[in-house]
């Protein structure tokens, strides 16, 4: 297998719409439906990148990135937050509790391709 991918989202088509965009990829795709769920799977499957919404139920991007960084375990793991929100205070926010990048919504496939190739190689 490839190298792993978590996508913490709350919605069945953002995970689906990445998937495809990535087809001919050799990743394999862990999914969480929150950051506390999402927060359990990282630990236990170490993922080589995470792709995190930031609008979610139970605890939101910010606070699963922020808790993902504080782990000595997986601080090194890069994070992108995923976002419909374009205002600078939410991209401070972000970079504030260790995001390592954003990715817009609606998702850019070519722009999607290039973060993960720039994280994974």
């Amino acid at each position: 297998m490839g190298k792993k991918i978590l996508i913490v989202e709350d919605t069945r088509t953002i995970p689906e719409v990445i998937k495809v965009y990535l087809l001919g990829n050799d990743y394999e795709y862990l999914q969480a439906p929150n950051g506390d769920e999402g927060l359990k799977l990282a630990a236990k499957t170490k993922p080589d990148l995470i792709i995190s919404d930031i609008k979610m139920p139970i605890m939101d991007g910010f606070q699963f990135c922020e808790a993902l960084k504080s782990d000595p375990n997986l601080k090194s793991v890069p994070v992108l937050l995923l976002t419909s929100l374009r205002d600078e205070a939410s991209r401070a926010e972000g970079r504030r509790v260790g995001a390592d990048g954003f990715l817009n919504k609606p998702i850019n496939s070519a722009e999607l391709l290039k973060l993960v190739k720039s994280f994974l190689g």
